[in-house]
């Protein structure tokens, strides 16, 4: 049975916002490890904290930022 042949609306999302998360994603990651640094936290926790976070501020700042900018145009073309 084939799962992926139908539209999603939600993985349409995440793969238009892909390359801009990638864009960004780098001076999140090293803030959040910065600030987590002196925590008390498992290694697992700082991981899924840190990866949660950047993905939440990444696809906010996508929605909020550039999704219907010109700079959206650019990366995924006019609708």
């Amino acid at each position: 049975k084939i799962y992926l042949n139908v539209h999603n609306r939600f993985m349409r999302f995440m793969s238009d916002s892909s390359y801009w998360i990638y864009i960004i994603h780098l001076p999140i990651i090293f803030a959040l490890q910065y600030r987590l640094m002196d925590k008390d936290w498992s290694l697992l926790t700082k991981y899924g904290a840190t990866m949660g976070v950047t993905l939440a501020v990444g696809a906010l700042s996508y929605l909020l930022l550039v999704r219907w900018t010109p700079i959206g145009w650019m990366l995924n073309g006019r609708r």
